[in-house]
């Protein structure tokens, strides 16, 4: 019918329904409608919708840490945790971890070299020379030298 009713509104009025900002700049109007990235980021404090934090579906390296932007794009959140911060891997938007090369506390011999796997697990560093005859590296586990 031409005379329904509209929600009455107060001038400068505003309100958050779900994602739907609504604010109120004519009571002849009513209620002026605009769609929020998400219900958190609704402010009828402000009158306005706060802008993303991050877009959907983004992941980053913090740390050891792959962190994803959260549902409400208020933020990221940690959602998975690599071996360590060197073998998270950032490609454009996206992150993931790398599996790790070595075991922490793995070591090997390299002819009369012994290897230990380093801090990081992305492969392996010098951790001694084994001084003395050939072959005074001994393959273990664990690889050692020979004394």
């Amino acid at each position: 019918a031409a005379l329904d009713c509209l929600d009455p509104c107060v001038v400068g009025g505003a309100r958050c329904q779900a994602a739907q900002l609504e604010t109120c700049t004519d009571p002849l109007l009513g209620w002026q409608s605009t769609t929020c990235a998400s219900a958190e980021l609704c402010d009828p404090t402000n009158r306005r919708c706060e802008p993303p934090a991050c877009a959907a579906g983004v992941r980053r390296c913090a740390g050891a840490n792959v962190e994803e932007c959260n549902a409400a794009r208020t933020g990221f959140a940690a959602v998975e945790q690599c071996a360590s911060a060197a073998l998270c891997a950032q490609t454009g938007d996206q992150a993931a971890c790398r599996a790790p090369a070595c075991a922490a506390g793995e070591t090997r011999c390299d002819d009369d070299d012994l290897l230990a796997c380093n801090a990081a697990r992305t492969g392996f560093a010098l951790a001694e020379t084994c001084n003395g005859v050939a072959n005074s590296c001994v393959d273990g586990p664990p690889a050692r030298c020979r004394r």
